[in-house]
């Protein structure tokens, strides 16, 4: 009979914790954007995101963000701003080692970049673009993330192709 309690017990703990990491949710970060295209007087700015997901389970979610990596510009004098959408599917590994609040995050999706420039106008691409991070539980709906995100900019043609490498830190809210 004690086995049974205990068993129903380990059961219903296991659902409830599961039932608390699923749902909406939505978020921001602030950071540090890079260009990795060298000629640049100015490679980094401040960038920040907006996001917004639904958490199926405990290990995977769906993410759509908005990102402003900032403006950088190059020795002569003329500038670029970056930005984009994107989708991920984000994929979510319990620490329970470390603590059960402590999780890694991996991301793989799509983004639309949009480049405009002074001197060669504007560029839009879709491309793949991926982040990694970890994530602390402060309580049942608050999240902190530290991350890096990377997502591809310019067309190749009218506006130098280049990677943006974004290192972030942020908050996310489940409703």
């Amino acid at each position: 009979m004690k086995k049974s309690i205990f068993s129903i017990a380990m059961i219903t703990a296991s659902i409830a914790t599961a039932q608390a990491s699923t749902g909406f949710y939505a978020g921001g970060t602030i950071g540090q954007a890079r260009d990795s295209m060298s000629g640049l007087s100015k490679s980094s700015d401040t960038d920040y995101s907006l996001l917004a997901g639904y958490q199926f389970d405990r290990y995977f979610s769906v993410e759509g963000n908005y990102a402003d990596y900032g403006k950088l510009t190059d020795y002569l004098g003329n500038s670029a701003k970056n930005s984009s959408w994107g989708i991920y599917a984000v994929g979510y590994l319990p620490i329970p080692s470390i603590s059960d609040s402590f999780s890694l995050y991996g991301k793989l999706g799509l983004a639309d970049a949009h480049t405009s420039t002074d001197l060669n106008g504007s560029a839009n691409r879709n491309h793949l673009a991926y982040g990694a991070g970890v994530q602390y539980a402060i309580s049942s709906n608050v999240d902190l993330r530290a991350g890096y995100d990377r997502v591809s900019v310019g067309n190749g043609t009218s506006i130098a192709q280049s990677n943006i490498n974004s290192y972030s830190i942020g908050a996310i809210y489940r409703f």
